[in-house]
């Protein structure tokens, strides 16, 4: 449904957060470059807000149909 759909991409972007948290840690441990870090937290966060987007956009979309549905009764 589309409401299971919209927690998903809840779950998905709870999970952009943690892998920009496992970003930091490997930074600092210095498994990953200072460039690579940079370049991969900047593509999380787009893709964060991108997910984000998205479930605005079906949450929109979803209040829109059901006021066409119910004008058209």
């Amino acid at each position: 449904s589309r409401k299971e759909f919209i927690q998903f991409l809840s779950v998905a972007r709870g999970s952009m957060g943690e892998v920009r948290s496992d970003l930091y840690v490997a930074y600092d441990l210095g498994y990953i470059s200072e460039n690579e870090f940079l370049v991969r937290k900047e593509k999380s966060e787009t893709i964060s807000g991108q997910i984000w987007n998205f479930i605005k956009y079906l949450k929109e979309n979803e209040r829109t149909y059901n006021k066409v549905k119910r004008l058209k009764g």
